[in-house]
């Protein structure tokens, strides 16, 4: 990959989805480890269906997220459909996955808290911060042209 169009805010960007991508590989681990190992002192046993959920959950968004960067770095013109549909389903990500929580049946409780909140706020501002500049930046526009 050549440097040559990523100046700026796009460096940002490709900076934040290499890291994006090292957090969500990360979390999915995290995941995995309790859905294999299960969690006694939750009453959460092996293989359990409110992990198996979050799992998968994390692995498609982990999946779209190695697609917009493939997409990012061949400087491919889909990458700004694909960049969009990344940053909404980041926005989503937390919704969905405490929605999993609340619907999938297992002991615990699924109450929201405060960190579950700001966790919410986060993804919501970063995604549309990311997703309006892909849609209107001029350098996003010259850069994926092919």
């Amino acid at each position: 990959m050549t440097s040559a169009g990523f100046r700026g805010w796009l460096l940002v960007l490709a900076i934040f989805q290499i890291l994006l991508l090292c957090r969500e590989a990360v979390l999915l681990l995290g995941v995995a480890h309790i859905f294999i190992a299960g969690q006694p002192a939750a009453g959460i046993g092996a293989f359990s269906l409110v992990y198996g959920g979050r799992l998968a959950l994390n692995l498609a968004f982990l999946a779209l997220l190695v697609v917009a960067i493939v997409l990012m770095v061949q400087r491919r013109r889909s990458f700004v459909r694909w960049g969009q549909i990344e940053m909404k389903c980041l926005m989503a990500l937390p919704l969905v996955e405490y929605g999993w929580i609340v619907a999938a049946p297992w002991p615990g409780r699924a109450g929201i808290s405060l960190a579950v909140i700001l966790l919410m706020v986060v993804h919501l501002a970063v995604g549309v911060v990311w997703a309006r500049y892909i849609e209107t930046s001029k350098r996003v526009a010259a850069t994926f042209v092919r």
